[in-house]
């Protein structure tokens, strides 16, 4: 069994009902109105708000999943020092993010103009890495070479002790030693390194399944009842991605299926992750036409007079 254990983290947890969806899955994280919320510490954004997560967010519909992001970056905007968002991931493996990566039980999702040459969308059975290390633009000085560096450059230590990290991703990985468990093989976790601690940030490899659509503030607010303010987690900039539920029929197994969500900005200067649920559609088995099945029973009825005849 995986050191990180999903079902564990979600154990205990209350059942939210929502007001679209119906009862919805346990969840972990803060839970309130109908949202699983991740709120991430709110000053460990290095390089200042602008470069700072708040929170992320998750919410299922009828028709939608729905995640939102509360930060200092729009979806569609690149600082002046050419950083903007890495990829958000969706690891539905129930352990740690070692064991997922390369696997079926990983999706992502691009949603910004970062420097890898996909399109914009949802992509399955996905390989993950460091932006910085298989992308076109050199990213070199501007960046964190790796998780260990982001933490022993200070950011989020608590009174001045490094190793005393805590709400390092949010409400669901909150201390140093928790994130280095998720993402990294024990072997790693147990003595991680600048080398060792890849910024797992954007999508490698993987396979298209379909686009996405981005939502704004107002409507996430308005429409489905958002509410980073509740948290003091409202950032300049909050917006939405919605994943027709369609899109994942026959790409996951169908049912209440558990997930850990996260995303890294570009070069490392923040993350964010959240543990919850999903209730993924079952796939629609092909049923064959009613004219199909009158030509079989006609198969049939030739088949048994057939065999009449040759008995007579």
């Amino acid at each position: 069994m995986s050191k990180f254990n999903l079902t564990a983290l979600l154990s205990g947890v209350a059942v939210v009902v929502g007001a679209l969806s119906g009862a919805t899955p346990a969840q972990a994280g803060e839970l309130y109105n109908d949202w699983n919320y991740g709120i991430d510490r709110f000053n460990d954004g290095s390089g200042g708000s602008l470069y700072n997560y708040k929170g992320l967010a998750f919410t299922e519909t009828e028709d939608n999943f729905i995640f939102a992001l509360s930060g200092g970056l729009n979806y569609n905007e690149v600082s002046d020092t050419n950083l903007t968002h890495g990829d958000l991931f969706l690891n539905f493996s129930g352990g740690d993010f070692d064991t997922a990566n390369g696997t079926d039980s990983l999706l992502a999702v691009k949603f910004a103009p970062n420097d890898t040459n996909l399109e914009a969308g949802l992509y399955k059975d996905v390989t993950a890495g460091d932006l910085n290390q298989f992308a076109d633009i050199d990213h070199a000085g501007e960046s964190y070479s790796s998780l260990d560096h982001y933490y022993d450059f200070g950011w989020g230590r608590d009174g001045g002790n490094v190793n005393k990290v805590t709400n390092t991703f949010g409400t669901d990985l909150a201390t140093r030693q928790e994130t280095y468990d998720y993402f990294y093989s024990d072997e790693v976790a147990a003595n991680p390194t600048r080398n060792n601690t890849t910024l797992m940030n954007a999508i490698k490899s993987g396979t298209k399944v379909g686009d996405v659509s981005m939502l704004d503030k107002a409507t996430l607010n308005g429409q489905y009842g958002l509410d980073f303010g509740h948290f003091n987690a409202v950032g300049s900039d909050v917006f939405g991605i919605s994943l027709d539920k369609s899109m994942l029929e026959g790409v996951l197994p169908g049912g209440i299926t558990e997930f850990m969500a996260h995303t890294i900005l570009e070069c490392g200067n923040d993350g964010v992750a959240l543990a919850g649920a999903m209730d993924i559609p079952e796939e629609e088995q092909d049923v064959p036409e009613p004219t199909a099945l009158l030509g079989l029973g006609s198969l049939g009825l030739l088949l048994v007079k057939g065999r009449k005849q040759q008995n007579a």
